[in-house]
């Protein structure tokens, strides 16, 4: 996404779908033998995703962030 698409609000939307995708895979599956190794890794994944939705306030899509240069 970050190569090909040049907008920085469909490349935030875009690591948002895929870490939402990734915690879905983590909770359904399960793929560590540790539970608390699941446990962080899911909320690891989260936090990422919390990020990101952060992000979205600081693209073109918010209006309420005018850079003045």
């Amino acid at each position: 996404m970050l190569v090909f698409v040049n907008q920085g609000y469909f490349q935030v939307a875009a690591l948002t779908f895929v870490s939402l995708g990734y915690i879905i895979y983590l909770i359904k599956t399960k793929p560590f033998e540790d539970p608390k190794i699941n446990t962080l890794e899911i909320f690891n994944e989260y936090m990422i995703m919390a990020c990101c939705y952060h992000l979205l306030y600081f693209t073109e899509a918010s209006k309420d962030v005018e850079t003045k240069y």
